[in-house]
């Protein structure tokens, strides 16, 4: 039983299919990449239901741009492809989240949080008032000023 891995490319589907029919010319890429590289015929080409789930998660029009598969090649010529899953990445996902959740800095109680709220409310009241002063003086100015200004203003 001969087994390798492999990552391939879908660009040029990207760059040659309609946005219609991209997954499924991914998996007839697929095919036809596993049959070149296994030396059988596509035909005895059997892409796993993994594979075909991960190329159409996110739609017949948006396929993944690479894919890192396992190939496996029987004794009769039949080729099997699935996901190349490593198991040590998979092992060393998980501590790296705790890290990130115990590492979180705490929030201060919901009594802060009020006392802060004020503050920001009247200083988004103040800028917002500026901002109305400035456009006020703006128009003041377009309708005392020459038709240049004014078309500047009215665009």
């Amino acid at each position: 039983m001969d087994e390798r891995l492999y990552t391939i490319s879908f660009s040029k589907i990207y760059a040659l299919g309609r946005h219609r029919e991209r997954a499924r010319k991914a998996i007839k890429f697929l095919r036809a990449f596993s049959a070149r590289h296994m030396k059988t015929v596509e035909e005895k080409v059997l892409i796993g239901a993994d594979v075909n789930e991960f190329i159409s998660r996110n739609g017949i029009q948006k396929p993944p741009r690479k894919l890192r598969v396992k190939m496996m090649k029987d004794k009769d010529g039949t080729v099997m492809v699935s996901l190349e899953q490593p198991e040590k990445q998979k092992e060393s996902a998980k501590p790296k989240e705790k890290e990130k959740a115990s590492a979180k800095p705490k929030t201060p109680p919901a009594a802060a949080k009020g006392a802060e709220a004020p503050e920001n409310k009247t200083a988004k009241k103040e800028d917002a008032e500026q901002v109305k002063e400035k456009k006020k003086k703006e128009k003041a100015k377009a309708e005392s000023a020459p038709g240049k200004e004014k078309e500047v203003v009215n665009k």
